[in-house]
This record gives structure tokens, C-alpha cells and sequence, in this order.
């Protein structure tokens, strides 16, 4: 389950084993079904988009994949990890790196630049969107 505090609209998310983009969410209210009576309710899966139970919701693992499908590449520096063309210009940076040479919780630590370094621990697809969209106000796409 995602605490629904760190969802936006346009996260991905896992519902029944797929990836899912979420749509809007809506506190939780009475429902006529008892089930979801209270429920933080997710709108999810465009176009055709239903309406599910936040703790039916699961996060996406950050992995290799995932990166590519965002357009971030390997890097064939010294320092490794993954970079992102998208973002890449004189004074900003991005820079994921898998933590097995960080620590042992093999977490996903990203660095991002401007006049120096911020590291942001991630361990999930909508944490990486989130940190992308707080530090540059920019949506993390699907490249085609």
C-alpha cells in the first residue's frame, strides 16, 4: 500500500500486478458500499478510468527499466549509474545510481545539480516523479 500523502496525479502506480497512471484521487467520503465506506478512493487507468481503494494500490519498484522507459541512459563514466539527457544541460545534472556500493539496502539515490549536489533516496517510480517535479517543476514522462 501507498500512503496516499505521496501520490500526485500522474504517478505510476501497480494495481492487479500492472502499471497504472493515477488520475485524480478523492479523500475519503461515505460510500453507499460498506467495503469502501471512508476509503481514500484512486481514479486510475486512462482512458478507459475506474475508481479504486488506495490500499488496493501497491508502489513500482525504480529499476534499470524503468529508467530507460523515462529516457535516462547508462553512463560510461567512472562514476556509473544511470544520467538523463532529458535534463542534462550546463548548470543542471541528473544522475541515478543503484546502492550496491552505497549500502546494503540496494536503495536508488539520486543527485541532482545546480551549483552543487542533493541526494534523494528512492525506492519507487512516484518517488522519482515527485522529486523530479519538486526540485525542477518538470513531469518525468514515458519516452515513446
Amino acid at each position: 500500500m501507498i500512503d496516499p500523502k505521496e501520490l500526485r496525479i500522474f504517478n505510476w502506480i501497480e494495481y492487479e500486478g500492472k502499471p497504472n497512471k493515477v488520475l485524480a484521487i478523492h479523500s475519503p467520503a461515505p460510500h453507499k458500499n460498506p467495503a469502501l465506506d471512508g476509503k481514500c478512493m484512486i481514479e486510475i487507468n486512462p482512458p478507459d478510468s475506474f475508481f479504486v481503494p488506495v490500499d488496493d494500490i501497491s508502489p513500482i519498484p525504480l529499476t534499470e527499466e524503468w529508467l530507460t522507459r523515462f529516457g535516462f541512459e547508462k553512463a560510461t563514466d567512472a562514476i556509473g549509474g544511470y544520467w538523463s539527457p532529458s535534463f542534462d544541460t550546463n548548470t543542471v545534472g541528473l544522475r541515478w545510481e543503484f546502492g550496491e556500493h552505497i549500502d546494503t539496502f540496494r536503495d536508488i539515490y539520486w543527485s541532482y545539480c545546480v551549483s552543487g549536489t542533493y541526494n534523494v533516496k528512492a525506492k519507487y517510480v512516484h518517488q522519482l516523479q515527485n522529486a523530479i517535479f519538486v526540485l525542477l517543476g518538470k513531469e518525468l514522462e514515458l519516452k515513446p
